[in-house]
């Protein structure tokens, strides 16, 4: 599951030509599970990521870079939350349906 989340560019971008890695706000909200400094951050994640994107970490590894955070798009909590309530809606209706004798 971390590899994929990692893997997302909406969580983790890595921009060479300006050596800034990008991160999903949850980083900063849970930064203590990342590490506690940038270096220590792009090291947990080098280790979650595969081909294009830990070869970009390792680059930015190499030498100093910058770590700034994107905008969290909350409206995906949003969406998962409706289908959540619809689904358990549902299911709460097929629980909650007379028995047939």
């Amino acid at each position: 599951a971390a590899m994929a989340w990692a893997e997302q560019a909406e969580n983790v971008k890595v921009d060479l030509p300006t050596r800034t890695l990008w991160l999903s706000q949850i980083c900063n909200w849970y930064a203590a599970d990342f590490g506690s400094d940038k270096v220590q951050i792009a090291t947990t994640l080098h280790a979650h990521c595969r081909s294009g994107k830990k070869e970009q970490l390792k680059s930015l590894l190499e030498g100093d870079f910058k770590l700034k955070h994107l905008k969290y798009d909350w409206s995906t909590n949003s969406r998962r939350s409706h289908a959540f309530s619809a689904n358990l809606t549902g299911l709460l209706g097929v629980l909650t349906a007379p028995q047939g004798r």
